[in-house]
């Protein structure tokens, strides 16, 4: 199954740098390729950005004196990990394991310095799939959160608790009685409250 997604994410990437969709008239890949396969346009953006991001030759400069394809420019959000994507091509690792190897890598840090930067997706990267032989992609992914949480201890926790406050509701509702019935979920401080 690992390899079958490979081979999609390089029909993707494929169809993505050759500018496919606007060919076709198409917005975007993302918009071209949740259209034709009838998809969740999330579900599509999330395959385009793992067709850019593993992409097993992308550590690999190209021969001299190859054409080299070329797509409209790209923001830098997306790192390649290349070890990632040679893992799924060879079927080590599944695509859940790289999706969530991709999402620890995406949320590490900016760094000011560029190769800095690198060096740290790499050296992440690789401790990551060292886990995808041993653990489960939830697994995995939590254990991503703990490696950005040790790079970036406040971001993380500054995120977690945005996070938690997003997710804090709580609703009353007068009843028919005359009572209020309470309904919701909020973090432990507003409920000791």
């Amino acid at each position: 199954r690992a390899r079958l997604d490979a081979h999609r994410l390089s029909l993707v990437r494929e169809l993505d740098a050759r500018g496919w969709a606007a060919a076709v008239g198409a917005t975007s890949t993302q918009a071209w390729l949740a259209h034709a396969l009838l998809v969740d346009p999330r579900a599509a953006a999330a395959d385009v950005r793992a067709a850019r991001a593993l992409n097993p030759a992308g550590d690999v400069p190209p021969e001299p004196g190859m054409p080299v394809m070329t797509g409209a420019a790209r923001s830098g959000d997306v790192p390649v990990l290349a070890a990632t994507g040679r893992a799924l091509a060879d079927g080590s690792v599944s695509r859940a394991h790289a999706d969530a190897v991709l999402a620890c890598v995406r949320a590490l840090p900016e760094q000011s310095d560029r190769a800095a930067l690198e060096d740290l997706r790499s050296r992440a990267e690789q401790v990551l799939l060292q886990h995808c032989q041993t653990f489960d992609p939830p697994t995995v992914r939590r254990l991503g959160r703990e490696v950005v949480h040790t790079v970036d201890p406040t971001g993380v926790l500054a995120e977690e608790l945005e996070g938690a406050a997003t997710r804090d509701e709580l609703f009353l509702t007068p009843t028919a009685t005359g009572r209020v019935r309470l309904r919701g979920e909020v973090d432990q401080t507003t409920g000791a409250l």
